[in-house]
């Protein structure tokens, strides 16, 4: 699939304490999607809500499993902190996981560690579309990729508290290779 949105590499929060498991995805991620996706990587919960408050993110992974604050608790409170507009997956082990509590608190997907890159790749296209669909919405020309003065966020199209197409698109990109 071509690479709908030209700005930046999609930013993905991922919250995960153990070392082997981030690398895993991390590197997978690096080779299925050159260019077009950035890391913030954290540890704790904790570390999570002060990442999500401090940098604008356009995915979160975050296991369910964490020391300290379970991944319950960080997706609860990453919705109280951006709502709706911050697309969250939530990553399990084995067996580790409420399926029913993660829906009801607003998770976005449930993927069993480790994460396919090709997974990966259809979240990554989703957020990529909606971000398209918003600016042709908008009627807001492209910036070419590398424009002196890039910022990031700055010239980034606006997105409303609560993008209607995110969730959908989401959905439909993993209903693609069926894993919803």
């Amino acid at each position: 699939m071509p690479r709908l949105y030209q700005h930046r590499p999609v930013r993905v929060l991922l919250v995960e304490d153990s070392d082997s498991d981030a690398s895993l995805l991390v590197d997978a991620a690096t080779k299925a999607l050159p260019e077009r996706i950035s890391w913030d990587r954290v540890h704790t919960g904790e570390e999570a809500l002060e990442a999500a408050g401090r940098e604008k993110h356009d995915l979160a992974l975050v296991d369910i499993r964490l020391p300290g604050m379970d991944g319950y608790e960080v997706l609860e409170q990453l919705r109280a902190v951006r709502g709706k507009n911050l697309p969250i997956v939530m990553l399990f082990g084995a067996d580790d996981i409420n399926r029913p509590r993660c829906w009801r608190l607003g998770a976005e997907g449930i993927v069993q560690k480790p994460l396919a890159p090709r997974c990966l790749v259809c979240y990554i296209d989703a957020i990529e579309e909606v971000w398209a669909e918003d600016r042709r919405r908008l009627q807001v020309p492209p910036t070419p990729a590398g424009t002196p003065g890039w910022d990031g966020d700055e010239k980034r199209t606006a997105v409303s508290p609560d993008p209607p197409g995110t969730v959908k698109a989401i959905f439909a990109a993993l209903a693609m290779w069926g894993m919803r």
